[in-house]
């Protein structure tokens, strides 16, 4: 019968398929675009040691570094470069005595007044930045009757940042610690150190960070000998061999904003704390470091891309 026939069902239409493009698509097609916009390469400072540079922006001649702390057995000698085309205030309380930090360049979109980066407005977005460095133990000529002189250099290599949210927001002192003005490293009875303050070699490179107010990026640790030219003394000849691991060659990628950078009239960024330090830290493995003689030397440059935003 008619009525036991099971009813059909009546076909519902289809929906209209939405107008537009999926989130999918759109961040396919956002990506493409951002692809597309131009990359440029912000000027930075090169530094050199023992070879000859070319007069510049973009290049410096480095020489050896003399030692902080006690000038007896226990001395550590120390360099570093701080991310800026200028010192700020905390890296001109370390340099007080002698240039141990120097600026990397590569922040400024004008730095180099004879090319400017061409960003059209005031933001940008910082893609990348690259610290190459190159270590070298430099040569020894004098060697004494004892074996301290040969024994390894030890290097401790700090790449930080100040945090911004530190307690109190007290501004830490770097050359020396203090209750009143935190430094970069703890001893083992939490008192702050300093670099400058008088610390056993072996200690340095155990000293905890202060990560109440330092933020750390990297912390490297390793060890060089120097090529070494010993003398007969009969006869003023010399004889140089040369011994295995005189170079340390690092790569270290320095934070970056996520969010675009504002840059003010000057072409500097206005809402980004961009100083990285990076602390290169020295001592002879057991043995003493005077405060005359220099050990070893640093080379370095900075790759640092920035997009149109």
């Amino acid at each position: 019968m008619a009525n036991d026939k099971k009813k059909k069902r009546p076909t519902r239409r289809p929906k209209s398929a939405p107008s537009g493009l999926n989130k999918v698509e759109k961040k396919e097609v956002k990506n493409m675009l951002q692809r597309k916009k131009e990359v440029y390469y912000i000027p930075a400072f090169s530094y050199a040691f023992g070879r000859t540079v070319s007069a510049g922006f973009k290049q410096a001649q480095q020489t050896s570094y003399p030692a902080f702390g006690h000038t007896t057995s226990g001395s550590v000698s120390m360099c570093g470069l701080v991310v800026g085309n200028y010192l700020g205030g905390i890296a001109s309380t370390v340099n007080t005595s002698y240039a141990y930090l120097l600026p990397t360049g590569g922040i400024k979109l004008d730095g180099d007044a004879s090319a400017p980066v061409p960003i059209i407005g005031d933001k940008a977005h910082v893609k990348s930045m690259k610290l190459n460095m190159r270590i070298t133990a430099t040569k020894m000529t004098v060697m004494n009757d004892d074996d301290k002189t040969v024994r390894p250099l030890s290097f401790r290599v700090l790449a930080f940042k100040i945090k911004g949210n530190r307690p109190a927001n007290i501004v830490p002192n770097l050359r020396t610690g203090s209750t009143t003005n935190p430094s970069l490293f703890l001893d083992n009875i939490n008192n702050d150190v300093g670099i400058n303050d008088t610390v056993v070699p072996y200690e340095i490179d155990n000293l905890r960070v202060n990560t109440q107010n330092i933020e750390v990026v990297r912390d490297i640790k390793f060890e060089l000998d120097q090529p070494i030219a010993a003398s007969y003394a009969q006869s003023g000849e010399y004889y140089t061999g040369l011994r295995q691991k005189t170079v340390k060659d690092l790569s270290i990628w320095l934070p970056c904003p996520k969010a675009p950078v504002k840059y003010d009239d000057a072409k500097t960024p206005t809402n980004w704390d961009y100083r990285t330090y990076v602390m290169v830290i020295c001592h002879r493995s057991g043995g003493t470091y005077t405060k005359t003689d220099g050990y070893w030397g640093m080379e370095s440059n900075m790759i640092s891309r920035v997009q149109e935003y």
